[in-house]
């Protein structure tokens, strides 16, 4: 199942209940083995850390010890009108320790994103989980990684072909630790 939701923190907060309605549904057991067992992930960004709706239902989440869900966030510190710190400057990772959180730094490529993701969430640990992915927007772009153009505009013709010429071959690199991920401890 999927859903999308217009406004920022909407869809975050949904994934929420739906962890919720998840933990609360009957569970199908055939000969002692757990049949249904659904984990919920949210992708979300900078724009759904920022709205008073994600820290409430985060809050749930980590009282809750929804330890099925797990949110990924992509930290790339850009939003349409610019750099995040031009009004946001919290320790988003710091605030979902507070939640009793799972907090995960990792870094590129994405395979190994999704990787460190699935191994890394424990069933019935007690914890909700929260992967930050230090991420670059419009990565390999030479006139727009990392700034809001690449969050709000096209890139072109002229500057896609700059990006492939940039990328092809390459590897993709790390952007937090040289491709070590940071385990932040919680509780």
């Amino acid at each position: 199942m999927e859903t999308t939701t217009g406004p920022l923190g909407q869809g975050v907060a949904t994934s929420v209940g739906m962890a919720i309605a998840e933990k609360c549904s009957p569970r199908v057991i055939t000969n002692r083995i757990l049949i249904v067992r659904i984990p919920i992930y949210a992708l979300c960004g900078d724009g759904c850390m920022m709205e008073g709706i994600s820290s409430e239902a985060a809050s749930v989440a980590g009282h809750l010890k929804l330890d099925n869900l797990c949110w990924i966030y992509d930290n790339n510190h850009i939003t349409i009108e610019g750099k995040t710190d031009i009004a946001f400057t919290e320790d988003v990772a710091g605030r979902f320790l507070a939640y009793g959180w799972n907090v995960v730094r990792v870094g590129m490529p994405t395979t190994w994103i999704v990787s460190r993701t699935r191994s890394g969430i424990r069933r019935d640990d007690g914890q909700t989980h929260d992967r930050i992915v230090d991420s670059h927007i419009g990565y390999g772009s030479p006139h727009r990684q990392d700034t809001s153009a690449a969050h709000g505009e096209p890139l072109g013709e002229d500057e896609i072909k700059l990006v492939k010429q940039a990328t092809v071959g390459r590897p993709t690199p790390s952007s937090c630790s040289h491709g070590v991920y940071e385990h932040l401890q919680s509780g």
